[in-house]
């Protein structure tokens, strides 16, 4: 059994002034222009940085749901009545327009085969190419620091392992994220 449902764009902003107040670190930053800071972690969104930040998500939002209005071709209205935070069963999402066809996952590899003028006779090789997972270090240990108590010397040791390494690597550069657990690699 399958479920297709409706799309969603969302993004985050990490607050955290009151894990520096913990470990008593200062910061000071300088920026140049009045939304510089925008994705700055010491506090959170203003009424105008919302607003952009806002409008950049709706600015993806229609732009994906022209992408689906345009590939599946459906009109505007159309994709209201089937989208809008709807979940259907594979069955429903075939009757409504949202898929091709039922199958799984050999079953999308066969017709991506097809579509790509490969071969479809099982002689093209498909792994599933999954990533990995950045999270939080829990521990003192896991972010590489002598003693579970930070010390004047490890707080630089510290903010570079939970700041520069694990943050940076669990934000990245973008701003907006489309997400997807694994990735087709595909040989032939």
């Amino acid at each position: 059994a399958t479920l297709t449902g409706s799309i969603g764009v969302i993004t985050a902003k990490l607050l955290t002034s009151e894990a520096y107040h913990k470990v008593a670190a200062n910061r000071f930053s300088l920026r140049r222009g009045k939304n510089a800071d925008i994705y700055a972690d010491s506090r959170p969104w203003r009424g105008e940085q919302r607003n952009k930040i806002e409008d950049a998500i709706e600015t993806t939002y229609q732009a994906f749901k022209q992408r689906v209005v345009t590939g599946r071709r459906l009109s505007n209205e159309r994709l209201e009545e089937v989208g809008g935070g709807r979940v259907w069963t594979g069955t429903q999402a075939l009757e409504n327009g949202l898929v091709d066809e039922l199958g799984d996952f050999a079953v999308a590899v066969e017709r991506a085969c097809q579509l790509a003028g490969l071969p479809s006779d099982g002689s093209v090789a498909v792994r599933a190419v999954e990533f990995d997972k950045p999270r939080m270090p829990l521990s003192a240990k896991e972010l590489g620091l002598k003693e579970p108590a930070l010390s004047i010397p490890d707080l630089a040791e510290f903010a570079f392992a939970v700041l520069g390494r694990d943050w940076s690597a669990l934000l990245g550069q973008d701003r907006i994220w489309l997400l997807a657990d694994s990735l087709p690699r595909i040989r032939w």
